[in-house]
């Protein structure tokens, strides 16, 4: 379930990114909107669909109806090139992105995450957390592994095997799952449940939960500023070829994610959630300005290979490898420091608070502010015959300084003992 989810969100992000910037329209700004407008309906989904998984107790049937239909819907994107007007299709690539969060929020954000917090306990969630991110990183060498298979097949064939395989991973999964037995309270419907948290007292009480919840959310703005432009940024600023992109993307996750994951489980449930998040932090801000350097730090050093692209790939991979490793150890310290602070009667409709500082915090404005910051400070070029404006180093650097200001949040929130 956790590659299903993490498979599809891989799509949203970064796939999707690039069909709408190759095929309909090659400007920073309408791969932003998109983004952000995925983020907002995510958001409202996973707290809204999350208290009504609370009500009736149950996680499985919002599990299998979400991965579902996301398959089914993502399959309908390719067809989006062939609307020859492109301020309709850029409409209808949104309203498929619309469909398709709120589809991967229901399944993943609102349900799978409360079904992780109720099977976990808090001397063990950090080991299960890392566990469980090992789907992203899985899914994400499947994810930019699949722009090959783009190249010599298509959108379409592409869009369909990704489809078909979230819906069979999502659909075993949680087939074979039980429900486990959450609280249930079905006398309170699902909008009184979501006022009730918003009591000051109640509020009161969750002071560390939403201060953990306001880091997550800086840290996913920071990531987003760059994030959504990743591939395009190595295929049109680098200028590096597509296997290239796929080797460096490859080996980056496999060593910053896939390896990096369950040992920061372990370390976040034996010397605690924060010093790992700190740690996380400072890494990140190091590697990522780093690899905005990439190009003068290749030309300046030779060491890897005397073919310049080859050189720039491995500086390159070498630099994404530790922010790489570093998001891999924020994500897994920062989701069980949170789900530490779940009331366990409202484990699914806190997933969806975590969404709005995860996905619509993190995910909208961030990529609402990479948006700006690339299509002012982008290069001009050609992509597809079309006139197009190519994010620049400049989304890495600002990444890189907005993410300190995580620290304070961080530094401020206490972890749970008992």
């Amino acid at each position: 379930m956790s590659f299903a989810g993490e498979l599809a969100w891989g799509i949203q992000t970064q796939i999707f990114n690039l069909f709408l910037f190759n095929e309909i329209v090659p400007r920073p700004l309408p791969v932003s909107l998109m983004v952000a407008s995925g983020a907002v309906v995510a958001t409202l989904t996973a707290i809204f669909m999350g208290a009504w998984s609370d009500q009736i107790g149950r996680r499985k049937p919002f599990i299998l109806a979400g991965y579902t239909l996301w398959g089914v819907t993502v399959m309908l994107f390719p067809a989006t090139r062939f609307i020859t007007v492109v301020g309709l299709a850029v409409a209808v690539i949104l309203l498929l992105n619309a469909l398709v969060s709120f589809f991967r929020a229901t399944a993943y954000e609102a349900s799978y995450n409360a079904y992780l917090t109720d099977i976990t306990t808090l001397e063990n969630r950090g080991t299960a957390q890392g566990v469980a991110s090992l789907g992203l990183w899985v899914a994400m060498v499947v994810t930019f592994g699949g722009l090959g298979l783009i190249d010599a097949t298509g959108w379409q064939i592409f869009f369909f095997i990704v489809g078909a395989l979230v819906i069979i991973m999502g659909d075993l999964g949680g087939v074979i799952v039980e429900d486990s037995g959450v609280p249930t309270d079905a006398d309170i419907g699902v909008f009184k449940r979501v006022r009730h948290t918003f009591r000051p007292n109640f509020l009161r009480r969750q002071k560390n939960f939403f201060l953990i919840l306001l880091a997550m959310g800086l840290f996913m703005m920071s990531f987003n500023i760059f994030f959504p432009f990743i591939l395009i940024y190595l295929q049109h600023f680098l200028e590096l070829p597509v296997a290239n992109v796929e080797l460096l993307v490859l080996v980056s996750i496999t060593v910053g994610g896939i390896v990096f994951a369950i040992p920061a489980g372990i370390l976040s449930d034996k010397i605690g959630r924060k010093k790992v998040a700190i740690a996380a932090i400072l890494i990140e801000s190091i590697f990522v300005i780093l690899f905005a350097f990439s190009p003068q730090i290749a030309d300046a050093l030779p060491v890897f290979s005397d073919q310049a692209v080859t050189n720039l790939t491995i500086w390159s991979g070498a630099f994404a490898i530790f922010w790489l490793g570093a998001q891999t150890a924020w994500m897994v310290a920062s989701y069980a420091w949170s789900k530490d602070w779940y009331p366990e009667e409202k484990r699914a409709e806190f997933s969806g608070y975590t969404t709005i500082f995860q996905i619509g915090v993190g995910g909208g404005l961030g990529a609402l502010l990479g948006g700006i910051i690339a299509n002012a400070s982008g290069t001009p070029g050609i992509v597809d015959g079309q006139q197009a404006i190519i994010p620049s180093p400049t989304v890495f650097i600002a990444s890189g300084i907005i993410v300190l200001i995580t620290l304070i949040p961080v530094y401020l929130a206490q972890e749970k003992t008992a």
